[in-house]
C-alpha cells in the first residue's frame, strides 16, 4: 500500500472512532467503508470509473466476493484462465477465500489486462460490460457480442442467453444496456454508490 493511502486509512480510522464507531458499519451489500475505500483506489488507478465497475460487478456477482458460477470467481467473476493470465498461481477456487480488500488489487490487474487486450480503457459501464463478456467483441467494437449462429460463440451465447430477452438468437449492446439500466435502479448498486460517495466526501 502506498504511503499516502496508509495515512488516509489512518485518518479514516480516526473519523470512525470520533463518530462513535459508526463509520465501519456494514451496509446490506456487506462492504465496510474501508473495503470500499481500497476498492475505489484500485479501480480509479486504471482509469475505469468506479461507478462503472460497481455497475458491471453488481450484475456479475451482486458485489459478493464469494460468488462463483463454478467457472468464474469473486466480485468480478474472473475465469480460471484469466486469473492465471494476471498472475494468480493458486487454484482458482482459492480466490474465493479473499475478501473485498484482497480481491481489489487483482481487479486492478484485471482491468489493466483487459484494457491492454482490447486496446482502450473502458470509461462507461456498457463498454466495460462488453469487455468483461467478450474482449474480442470489445476490441472489434462489434454491436453483437455473442450469436447462436456462430459456432465458436454458441457456448458463450448459451451461458448468457438470459440477456437475450427478445430471444433473437444473439446478444447485442442494446441487451447489455437494458440489463445495466435495471442494475442502476437496484438496491445493491444504489447502496454501493451511496457508500462510495460517502467515502469520497470523508477523504476530500
Amino acid at each position: 500500500m502506498q504511503r499516502d493511502e496508509t495515512l488516509l486509512l489512518l485518518g479514516l480510522g480516526l473519523l470512525w472512532f470520533y463518530n462513535g464507531g459508526n463509520f465501519q458499519k456494514k451496509s446490506t451489500m456487506n462492504w465496510t467503508d474501508e473495503e470500499m475505500f481500497i476498492f475505489n483506489n484500485c479501480v480509479k488507478r486504471t482509469g475505469v470509473p468506479t461507478e462503472a465497475a460497481l455497475a458491471v460487478y453488481t450484475g456479475e456477482s451482486g458485489l459478493n466476493p464469494k460468488a462463483s458460477s463454478g467457472a468464474a470467481f469473486g466480485i468480478a467473476q474472473i475465469t480460471a484462465a484469466t486469473l492465471r493470465d494476471i498472475g494468480w498461481s493458486s487454484p482458482a477456487k482459492d480466490f474465493l477465500q479473499l475478501g473485498v480488500a484482497d480481491q481489489a488489487p487483482w481487479i486492478e490487474k484485471l482491468l489493466n489486462y483487459q484494457a491492454k487486450a482490447v486496446g482502450f480503457t473502458p470509461t462507461n459501464a456498457l463498454d466495460l460490460y462488453v469487455t468483461n463478456l467478450s474482449p474480442a467483441a470489445a476490441k472489434a467494437h462489434r454491436d453483437v457480442i455473442y450469436s447462436a449462429s456462430v459456432p465458436s460463440e454458441v457456448a458463450a451465447y448459451e451461458g448468457n442467453k438470459g440477456l437475450d430477452k427478445a430471444k433473437k438468437g444473439y446478444i447485442d449492446r442494446a441487451d447489455l444496456a437494458l440489463y445495466l439500466d435495471r442494475i442502476l435502479y437496484g438496491e445493491t448498486y444504489k447502496q454501493a454508490v451511496d457508500q462510495l460517495n460517502r467515502i469520497r466526501g470523508l477523504t476530500r
